[in-house]
């Protein structure tokens, strides 16, 4: 029977398998690929989600540990992906390995999503041959226990401030994270998918007028004047000059690939490195208005205003994002995806139709 350890939590025993007492799949936790499995993960039951992207041929193998011959086994080795690495998967030893191992090949060759149960158990090292190499010597194994087709590739994700901060549950694992400005901008965007949302709404959302300098009149006739001149660059016709289409695919290249080095930047790269990219996105901004004739002395304000919203909401975001792909690697990878997480002088998510998320806000 299963047992509990020193901290309360659920054992299993081999018998477990034999008996087919397993646990629902619904009651347990949902592993990362990321996460470093150790000895605190062994004896326990839990669920990796992803694609089989490998699995080798079943084998027959006969096993010795010295001149003791043990019961024979066919082998296996695969691997589940998900959003952010790969796991190993082993055959397990106590259960039928031909039946588990024919359910991930069907999955692998239909390139379904699949949560799988798994079971962690310190195994004993064995060579080619099937031979224990050394009795005393354990490797961590993952053992496929028990598959379950995702045929809905949607997910619901909770994401709401709890009073003493951000809230955010995810595959079944919920973490808290502190009040920065960053995740008040991007609730907003999850709030009200694929609609666009200039930088200047949301900072002046939470802001208020101060920050900038300017009084609630100025940011009026900035909302007003800003109106007016996106309907006027709906008219600006840059076609009949090639220099000005070019110059503009430039600078939008140029964006976009500072604004790629701010979402992808490393351990390695300083706080200067950073607000270096942030202010050569400001300069090509400004080269891009100016290119459509927009900003003149009459409006530096507004130019301004465009400026420091734009990079203090970008940063902010960033930062947000980066924090959650720390402490929830799967889901900060899934919104580091450019496509998803949008970011310039307005902002947006866009839900992706081969993996929609409900974000329960």
């Amino acid at each position: 029977m299963s047992v509990e350890n020193e901290m309360g939590e659920r054992q299993f025993e081999i018998i477990d398998f034999i008996a087919g007492r397993l646990p629902d799949i619904d009651d347990l936790d949902i592993l990362c690929t990321a996460d470093v499995l150790s000895i605190n993960h062994c004896f326990k039951y839990f669920v990796y989600r992803g694609r089989i992207q490998k699995i080798s041929p079943l084998s027959f193998k006969a096993i010795k540990a010295g001149d003791t011959e043990l019961p024979d086994r066919f082998d296996y080795l695969a691997e589940l992906h998900d959003e952010v690495g790969k796991v190993v998967l082993r055959s397990p030893t106590a259960v039928d390995e031909k039946e588990i191992y024919a359910q991930m090949v069907d999955a692998h060759n239909a390139d379904q999503v699949v949560e799988l149960q798994v079971a962690i158990f310190p195994y004993s090292e064995i060579n080619e041959h099937g031979e224990i190499l050394n009795v005393g010597r354990k490797i961590i194994s993952v053992w496929p226990i028990k598959l379950r087709v995702v045929k809905d590739p949607g997910e619901i994700v909770e994401f709401y401030h709890s009073g003493t901060g951000w809230k955010i549950n995810f595959r079944r694992t919920p973490e808290l994270y502190g009040n920065e400005i960053g995740f008040y901008y991007l609730h907003e965007l999850l709030k009200k998918p694929n609609k666009l949302i200039s930088t200047a709404d949301l900072y002046f959302g939470k802001s208020g007028y101060d920050d900038l300098g300017y009084s609630e009149d100025q940011i009026e006739h900035f909302r007003i004047s800003k109106a007016a001149q996106d309907k006027r660059m709906g008219f600006v016709s840059i076609s009949e000059n090639p220099r000005s289409i070019k110059a503009m695919k430039n600078l939008r290249k140029r964006i976009k690939i500072l604004t790629a080095k701010i979402e992808n930047q490393s351990e390695s790269d300083s706080e200067e490195e950073i607000d270096g990219y942030h202010e050569d996105i400001e300069l090509a901004t400004q080269e891009m208005m100016e290119t459509l004739g927009v900003g003149t002395d009459k409006d530096d304000f507004f130019i301004e205003i465009i400026k420091k919203t734009r990079t203090s909401v970008q940063k902010a975001i960033m930062g947000a994002l980066k924090k959650i792909k720390k402490q929830q690697p799967a889901l900060g990878a899934i919104l580091a995806d450019e496509k998803r997480v949008q970011t310039g002088g307005s902002c947006r998510y866009v839900d992706d139709l081969d993996h929609p998320i409900t974000w329960l806000t």
